[in-house]
């Protein structure tokens, strides 16, 4: 199935997890939106990542996958 995702992201994520991640559901053909508690950088335990608010996410006029 196709379509958008939604990942969450922890503090202190796994970076190689969420990377591996992110890399196998866009190659797939999904659009995979990266969201955490706050927006702003989420810090994984080697990288920073840009993401949305989780919050502002769920009020996207999106039906994630």
């Amino acid at each position: 199935m196709v379509g958008t995702i939604l990942l969450v992201l922890s503090e202190n994520f796994d970076d190689m997890l969420f990377l591996s991640c992110q890399v196998i559901l866009e190659e797939a053909g999904n659009d995979v939106i990266v969201a955490s508690m706050d927006s702003g950088t989420a810090k994984g335990s080697d990288t920073s990542v840009m993401t949305v608010s989780l919050k502002e996410a769920l009020t996207r006029d999106i039906s994630y996958a």
